[in-house]
């Protein structure tokens, strides 16, 4: 009798053990090219669980030869709690996931579940297969170009510069901010990451402000370029003049 207790003592504190390391979060991903749907191996993956900026944890593995691999992640509620109780501003509404992979030739641009969905703040299901669509990186030199910079020395001009892909599930990719500095700064460049062979557009507008507190903002210059997939960038630079 004495060993049948035993052995059932030892069987529960296995058990106990074993739920312990069981996640509490498991995402399963496959990764594909997003034009030709052949898979990706061999091809590291990270996926962070954020609430706002606030990081609660990360994971990360290395795709099959078909492109799939299964993350594990273990966020408590209790993790989550402390979280928001640290930072009034948050709540559950703001946990989002993103998803990175390291490959030098492509950029990440979609996720598909159910429905399809971009991969910033994406907010991804545990219990349905992530589709994540990479595509072959071009990199861009994007300069704004100043040709009359007569600016006063408590003047300064913001750039906005926002990337569209409509014939993504999304249209709008993302947006880069930045400022011309200093009276006389003629030109400011931009790295942009786009897909190659799809169709994009990129808005930009410029607006100026003095350090007044209650100047008011004045966009002088706005514009848009468009590019179809078969459009060749010469030497991959594009230029906007205002």
């Amino acid at each position: 009798m004495k060993v049948i207790t035993l052995l059932l003592f030892l069987l529960v504190i296995t058990s106990c053990g074993d739920d312990d390391n069981t996640p509490l979060q498991q995402y399963n991903i496959q990764l594909i090219d997003g034009l030709t749907d052949i898979p990706l191996g061999d091809v590291p993956i990270s996926l962070f669980y954020s609430i706002g900026s606030q990081g609660l944890g990360n994971t990360s593995g290395v795709t099959d030869q078909q492109g799939f691999v299964t993350l594990d992640l273990n966020v408590t509620m209790d993790t989550i709690e402390s979280t928001i109780l640290e930072n009034p501003n948050l709540d559950e509404s703001l946990i989002f996931q993103i998803i990175n992979i390291d490959k030098d030739d492509y950029l990440l641009y979609e996720l598909e579940q159910d429905t399809a969905i971009r991969i910033i703040r994406s907010i991804l299901a545990e219990d349905e297969l992530i589709i994540a669509k990479a595509y072959e990186k071009i990199e861009i030199d994007f300069l704004i170009v100043d040709e009359d910079s007569n600016r006063s020395e408590d003047q300064f001009v913001f750039y906005d510069i926002k990337q569209f892909h409509p014939k993504f599930s999304f249209e709008d990719y993302g947006s880069s901010l930045g400022v011309f500095t200093s009276t006389g700064q003629d030109t400011v460049l931009q790295k942009l990451f786009l897909a190659r062979e799809v169709d994009y557009r990129i808005d930009y507008y410029v607006t100026i402000i003095s350090d007044e507190l209650t100047s008011e903002l004045d966009t002088i210059f706005q514009s848009s370029i468009e590019f179809d997939a078969q459009s060749v960038l010469p030497d991959n630079v594009v230029v906007a003049k205002f």
